[in-house]
This record gives C-alpha cells, structure tokens and sequence, in this order.
C-alpha cells in the first residue's frame, strides 16, 4: 500500500501547455522521474532505472498526462505539494503509474513559488506596512521601511536561508529605523517557507511563521 505523500492546494496558474524540463520525486518508496525534450526516466531506490522518448502531452484534468506504455505513464497537476520528508513546497503534484501501483510525489523548482512582487503584511504575527519583498531568481529586494535593500536567496532541498542584506543609507525616522532594524534581523533566522491557503507567502524559522506577505 502506498502511503500518502502530499498535502496539496490548488495553485491559482492554469496547466502549461507541456511539462518537460521537469523532475520529481517522492519517498516510501523512493523514486525520481525526469521529464525531458530527451526522455522520460524513472529511477528508484530499488536501483530500477526505465528510460522511454518523451510521451506526447494529453490533457488530465487541470494538467497533463504522460503516458509511456500502456504500464507506465505520468500525471503532472498544478496542485501546490509538500515533501512528505522535509515540508518543502513545490508548485507540482506528480503521480507515477506502473500496473496497478500508484506513486505520489512532488516536482517543479520550490523557488518558482517566491518569484514576484509582495506586499509584508505581518511581523511576527504583529500587522506591518512599508516593507516589500522582490524575488527574482535567487535575489531578493524590495524595501525596508526606510532604504531599499538587495540579498541573496538560497535554497536547498530541506531550507530557504536569505543572506545579509546590503541597504542604502537614508536617514528615516526612528520609528522606521526600528521597523528596519527588526525586519532585517528577521530575514537572517529564516529557514524555510510556504504558502498559506489564501496563497500568502510564510517565512518560517525558529518553528514559527516569521513574515506574512501577499501578493
């Protein structure tokens, strides 16, 4: 019996048109599955490794199916996803189905769900305003309450860590200055991230919830 692997929501993007570059991978039993304009492979814990062409994208319900052989194929949705190991969120839910047995797992790049524009609405649970985050790529911006800042970002399959950030040096109020000063010192003890089900960005650290954002 497969154990359950994710815990999803429906992300507000529609299907894309194809799913290739894509990895994904889930636990109990481990496995990993490359979509790729090269091929498809599935590799497992076992040692198990199949590789097929790319199988034409179908559409499957809000997103797409892959189907290799009548035994093998893949169902890509665009549910939000988290590892079941380490609570990371990807943008995709994955599905590999051999025979009658079903894995499920998680694909996509995690980072792609911090890319944009938002708007800081709560510190450490307190209401905030003045503060902005900017995520492109692995770079954050925004600003500060006073300054505008920039850092870095930098993920891995277990933590989302942001570096110290390099400001400009306005001279602002005190109150702004504190605001400042606070959501800086906040930004260095993050160590992961997710979203809520209203689509807010979560910064997390310390087991708590740090910064609240929305789009």
């Amino acid at each position: 019996m497969i154990r359950p692997f994710l815990a999803c929501l429906i992300l507000a993007t529609p299907a894309l048109a194809q799913d290739a570059p894509l990895i994904a991978r889930g636990n109990e039993p481990g496995w990993v599955l490359t979509l790729a304009p090269e091929g498809m492979v599935l590799s497992t814990e076992s040692g198990e490794r199949v590789e097929t062409p790319l199988p034409q994208a179908l559409p499957f319900g809000m997103g797409l199916r892959h189907d290799a052989s009548p035994d093998l194929a893949a169902e890509v949705l665009p549910l939000l996803c988290h590892d079941s190991m380490t609570g990371m969120p990807y943008p995709k839910s994955v599905s590999v189905i051999r025979g009658e047995e079903r894995l499920t797992g998680c694909g996509g790049d995690p980072l792609s769900l911090l890319q944009g524009d938002w708007q800081v609405t709560r510190l450490e649970g307190m209401p905030s305003s003045g503060l902005t985050l900017e995520a492109a790529g692995d770079r954050l911006a925004g600003r500060s309450a006073c300054n505008r800042y920039t850092t870095a970002l930098t993920l891995t399959g277990e933590t989302l860590t942001i570096a110290a950030p390099a400001a400009t040096r306005m001279a602002c109020p005190a109150a702004a200055m504190q605001t400042e000063t606070a959501f800086f010192a906040l930004l260095g003890r993050v160590s992961g991230f997710d979203l809520g089900s209203d689509g807010a960005l979560l910064l997390l650290g310390e087991g708590k919830e740090l910064l609240r954002a929305t789009r």
